[in-house]
């Protein structure tokens, strides 16, 4: 349970009562990037998403990828592999925009059928 607490530790609000479902999606996401970042029990160097955007804003959205490109800059202190999925179209072009410039491979599944997945992909670098 997240709490919201003044100076002297008394509860002011709690976070699932007061705030929209997209700030509690984004105190969530808040949280399980911060601990992705920081943790130590593996030196896999991976942070997985599915559909992390829902009920974001547009603003949001845009801020949401650059912390993730920030994430994952090759050379920064914190260079983590992403892997994302979503079924959101628009987010997944706006991500192959923001990620031009990192060498970074975005697959697009048109169909799935007795052959199997059909596959499409952009490198991007």
């Amino acid at each position: 349970m997240i709490e919201c607490k003044n100076k002297s530790g008394k509860t002011i609000v709690n976070p699932a009562f007061t705030f929209s479902k997209a700030q509690v999606n984004i105190v969530a996401i808040s949280i399980f990037l911060s601990m992705a970042l920081r943790q130590q029990c593996t030196k896999l160097n991976t942070i997985l998403l599915d559909d992390p955007m829902q009920s974001m804003d547009d603003l949001n959205i845009i801020s949401f990828i650059d912390v993730l490109r920030s994430c994952s800059m090759e050379g920064g202190d914190l260079n983590k592999q992403l892997v994302l999925s979503t079924h959101d179209d628009k987010f997944y072009r706006l991500l192959l925009k923001k990620f031009r410039f990192l060498s970074a491979v975005g697959y697009y599944f048109e169909i799935y059928d007795e052959d199997g997945p059909g596959v499409r992909s952009w490198g991007i670098s």
